[in-house]
């Protein structure tokens, strides 16, 4: 193999392991197991989970030996003590108990004492450090902005577009979950991020766009047949994809 060759597949090589270093990855551990997803929220004694491979976890506490974060995600802490929803950051569980940061200061709450943990997504634009870095990532990833946000949808696949404001860190886990879906999905679905500076930006005026982020699901055949803004699960992201999959000749694109 001629020496350029190789230096050039070398290279590719490194720019991918540098590319999936930058994906965020939480950890739910599961007896021996362990799965990679993202952690989306605690109630009744059971974890909500989204795997990178699409399946959504409900897994009883009793099950779960850790959770293990990428980055301290913002959420609303319900107790028994504390009923009143109080914003925290959830840093990671262990041993029974969830570890917490109140206004700086390290905290633990124990499994039997916590009611509900709910990711706050409109939250997730707070002043942290980490996840500016995070989304100044994502930014630097994105496609500059087309004429058309057709151009970028893809014969023959399912598209998903995330338009974003670079401002806002508010989508950058749903971002995450989708591009992740997209890259293992071996090429039947393609994700791409779309950077949006404000409301009165030409494509924001273009399409009518009042709020940001909003995903956009499109079918092999070009179609566009859901649009999800703002607030919403991952099971409703799975549920997209499916409809996206499965088509529709009754919606027209925009």
């Amino acid at each position: 193999m001629p020496i350029c060759s190789g230096m050039r597949r070398l290279g590719i090589i490194l720019c991918s392991l540098a590319a999936l270093a930058a994906l965020r990855a939480d950890e739910m551990a599961l007896g021996k197991t362990a799965v990679q997803g993202v952690f989306m929220g605690y109630a009744k004694g059971l974890f909500d989970f989204q795997a990178w491979d699409g399946r959504t976890l409900h897994e009883k506490a009793i099950d779960v030996r850790s959770v293990t974060l990428d980055e301290p995600v913002r959420v609303r802490l319900e107790t028994r003590s504390r009923p009143t929803p109080e914003a925290v950051l959830f840093t990671g569980y262990d041993r029974g108990q969830f570890r917490l940061r109140r206004d700086g200061r390290e905290a633990v709450e124990r499994e039997s004492q916590v009611r509900r943990l709910s990711v706050d997504v409109a939250a997730q634009s707070f002043a942290d450090a980490m996840e500016r870095a995070g989304a100044a990532r994502a930014a630097a990833e994105t496609a500059p902005p087309p004429e058309r946000l057709e151009d970028l949808v893809a014969d023959g696949v399912v598209t998903i577009l995330h338009l974003h404001d670079p401002e806002s860190v508010a989508s950058t886990r749903q971002g995450q979950l989708c591009r992740r879906l997209a890259e293992d999905s071996r090429g039947r679905m393609v994700y791409h991020g779309v950077t949006i500076t404000g409301l009165d930006a030409p494509l924001a005026r273009r399409y009518g766009l009042t709020r940001l982020p909003q995903f956009r699901f499109y079918s092999r055949s070009g179609v566009l047949v859901t649009t999800l803004t703002e607030r919403f699960t991952p099971d409703d992201i799975a549920a997209a994809i499916d409809a996206a999959r499965q088509g529709s000749k009754t919606e027209a694109r925009p």
